[in-house]
């Protein structure tokens, strides 16, 4: 049994790590925001000061953390809806330990998405795809990865519906994003962490509007790596600034020099004003400076540790969770240089322990029109070229996209809202295009 401060302990190592060596490494485009800070170090929470210290989690807010009065559920109308129960479990715990399987997902559509994402993550590591097509290509299968998007397609109602029971909102309000990922056989993962936080700009907001859920699927399990839930632990959401203005407000000890590296490695990131999928770094530094993070877990669970759920699914089993839970995978924890190893070559099926696909929903865009860090704006021509050069493999017609806008949004609506002058695609809309550039040729019957 793994404990959330075991966990904790193992991580708050491995975020030091990580972020004292990513700055030592990067220290001259860091200068100004040290000399910010040496200045005045209360300055650098000038941009929160209309926020809160500790974000309360949206679904709970919204919901006030209670299934009764709930429109969605499968009491009311049966088909892949949640029970009451198990929907008041999700509030509860910030997951539901029942697994779940995907109805139509089988054996080998299961063994055809491993191999598509073995050859993609190649592809992009070998620089055989364009640029524009390679931007995380983990976070982004729901753009390129045509066994992804059939995935969501062949089980779009069963996705759908147990999304509104959770978030108790009609069809017309959801968006997805599929994500997979990779731990390769040194079994190293991602410790203690809280999904929500890679988007930077929620803290600076008085409340966090978008609600996010994920369906964590396994598609491939060849080691001993692990994935555990701590129940409960949803209710908050930890951002760097705000996490770490409460440190100090309470008087909680941080390292002096970890606290200045992390406050001045989040306000250069704050200061680009971009999203992880238009700039690397943000995706990184995000990560990084959330060191303060640890330590309030460190702090806060010290009297009162909790035992971790470790989820246990077969290929194509999921289990459904609310990823501002505290949640960690891996045998153990990795550094960042461990972590991004597996990036960083080749990479075939000896080289996996574990391969997931996280199908994350979201409904509510915030102020600034986005839906945490999953949604970004990217050329109508770009997805239009990758689908022509796909059109040129498989020997049919080149095809137009039938959108009156010149750039799109990252993330796939729901089917209620296919329109050819949305920003947005939806699920059917992406899996129609895919087809038309022969990707499912070789399955009969679609």
């Amino acid at each position: 049994m793994v404990t959330l401060l075991e966990a904790a302990k193992d991580s708050e190592r491995t975020y030091r790590e990580s972020l004292l060596s990513t700055y030592r490494q990067n220290k001259s485009i860091f200068l100004k925001n040290v000399e910010k800070y040496q200045n005045s170090a209360l300055q650098i929470f000038d941009p929160i000061q209309n926020a809160p210290l500790i974000h309360e989690n949206p679904i709970v807010r919204e919901t006030k953390g209670s299934a009764k009065g709930n429109k969605h559920t499968f009491e009311s109308k049966k088909q892949f809806y949640l029970p009451e129960s198990e929907i008041q479990e999700f509030y509860d715990n910030g997951y539901i330990a029942k697994k779940y399987r995907l109805p139509n997902f089988s054996d080998q559509d299961i063994k055809t998405l491993e191999n598509d994402y073995i050859a993609y993550q190649n592809s992009c590591f070998n620089q055989e795809q364009e640029a524009a097509y390679s931007k995380l290509p983990d976070y982004f299968g729901h753009l390129y990865m045509p066994s992804i998007i059939k995935l969501m397609h062949d089980n779009y109602d069963f996705i759908a519906q147990k999304s509104m029971s959770i978030f108790n909102k009609p069809e017309d309000e959801l968006f997805f994003s599929i994500g997979v990922f990779i731990v390769d056989e040194a079994e190293k993962g991602e410790n203690i962490h809280q999904d929500h936080t890679y988007y930077i700009f929620d803290q600076l907001e008085p409340e966090i509007k978008t609600s996010l859920i994920t369906f964590h699927t396994s598609i491939a399990n060849y080691g001993q790596s692990k994935f555990h839930l701590f129940p409960g632990t949803h209710k908050e959401i930890l951002h760097t600034l705000n996490t770490l203005k409460y440190l100090l407000k309470h008087h909680i000890f941080i390292d002096e020099e970890l606290a200045m590296l992390s406050a001045c490695v989040n306000d250069y990131t704050i200061n680009l004003n971009q999203l992880p999928y238009d700039n690397a770094e943000v995706f990184l530094f995000s990560h990084l400076a959330r060191y303060p993070q640890l330590v309030y877990i460190l702090e806060k669970y010290k009297n009162t540790d909790i035992a971790g759920y470790e989820v246990k699914t077969n290929p194509g089993e999921f289990v459904l969770f609310d990823p501002a839970l505290l949640h960690s995978n891996g045998a153990s924890s990795g550094n960042i240089d461990e972590l991004m190893a597996s990036f960083d070559r080749e990479i075939a099926t000896k080289n996996i322990s574990r391969l997931s696909l996280a199908i994350r929903v979201m409904n509510t865009r915030n102020s600034a029109n986005h839906l945490l860090w999953m949604s970004a704006a990217e050329d109508l021509q770009t997805l239009e070229s990758f689908l022509n050069s796909q059109c040129a493999k498989n020997n049919v017609n080149k095809i137009q996209i039938n959108k009156n806008t010149e750039k799109f949004h990252t993330v796939l609506c729901n089917n209620k809202l296919n329109d050819p002058n949305s920003p947005y695609f939806s699920v059917d809309e992406m899996y129609h295009l895919h087809k038309q550039t022969g990707a499912y040729k070789k399955v009969s019957g679609k």
